[in-house]
């Protein structure tokens, strides 16, 4: 698949550094690990449905998650995290990622229009 760039949404960076530092290491080891091959493999990530994907942090001091997009042949984006507290993922958390990966393409598609018209 090959090289990408994770760039992580405002809300998201917050969410990781109110993270305990073991968290914090895991989450960046697992996405340098997407960022060198394009994707994830259980444990460390899973596909939940058309371009919406989670990292998958486990820790004794914590789980999170973080949901991201892919958008082009070489940027990623996370846009939604949260502490993992239950066995499914919760609706809610879902419906945030869903509507920040709606605005991420939206804002993407606004910028390539103003591209093509320069």
């Amino acid at each position: 698949m090959g090289k990408k760039r994770l760039l992580l949404l405002s809300e998201v960076l917050e969410f990781l550094h109110g993270e305990n530092a073991a968290v914090q290491i895991k989450f960046w080891v697992i996405a340098e690990e997407l960022e060198r091959d394009g994707q994830l493999f259980m444990p460390h990530g899973r596909k939940l449905e058309q371009n919406l994907f989670e990292i998958r942090v486990n820790e004794p001091e914590g789980a999170i998650r973080v949901f991201y997009v892919y958008e082009g042949v070489s940027q990623l984006f996370g846009v939604h995290a949260y502490k993992k507290e239950t066995r499914k993922t919760p609706p809610k958390e879902l419906r945030v990622a869903r509507s920040r990966r709606a605005s991420v393409e939206r804002r993407l598609q606004e910028e390539k229009g103003r591209e093509e018209h320069s």
